[in-house]
């Protein structure tokens, strides 16, 4: 059994599914959403913080991904190219509105490992720092630090190899700890 309730389905079982559904199979197109709908749907929560949004997110993704899918050059990898369409629209969402994310302290502390005996005024400082990241940065830092999403799958998520993802997560942390470290001097 599939953590679906169905039996596993393999990716030589999506790209048929997906080869299926390029080729115009409702069927095929409903087996997908209904293969992918949770992950991408939970995808969404992570990226928007907001269940209302998340919902709106993943139905603009599947009509997006859906209305593009004869597109797929290669149908097993359907699942990074969903998820990466999804990262994409969120982004073009944030470009468009100008609008920065805020990020909770819970989150904050679970990311950067902060317990409820720091200092209350450097968990702000680090949420400060954290609002002013480029939203990728934001992004990449939340879904390795506190999501525990692998080098690997972020790399895949970004159409990133996984050494620039390593990089990246480097000087984001080198940025934050530089931050830190200027602000205790002063």
């Amino acid at each position: 059994m599939g953590i679906y309730g169905g039996p596993f389905v393999g990716s030589s079982s999506i790209a048929e599914l997906v080869k299926r559904a390029q080729k115009g199979s409702e069927e095929a197109i409903s087996d997908l959403i209904s293969l992918f709908q949770f992950d991408l749907y939970r995808f969404c929560v992570y990226l928007t913080k907001t269940p209302h949004e998340a919902e709106d997110l993943t139905q603009d993704v599947f009509l997006k991904v859906l209305k593009n899918i004869k597109k797929v050059k290669k149908p097993e990898m359907f699942k990074s190219w969903l998820f990466q369409s999804a990262k994409n629209l969120f982004l073009d969402r944030l470009k468009a509105t100008q609008v920065r994310q805020k990020v909770s302290r819970e989150k904050v502390e679970q990311a950067m490992g902060i317990t409820e005996a720091s200092n209350p005024e450097r968990v702000l400082e680090l949420q400060k720092t954290l609002e002013k990241l480029a939203p990728e940065d934001r992004l990449l830092i939340l879904l390795v630090d506190q999501q525990g999403y692998s080098y690997g799958e972020v790399a895949d998520l970004f159409g990133l190899s996984e050494s620039a993802v390593t990089s990246r997560i480097y000087r984001v942390r080198q940025h934050i700890r530089n931050d830190f470290e200027k602000k205790e001097r002063n």
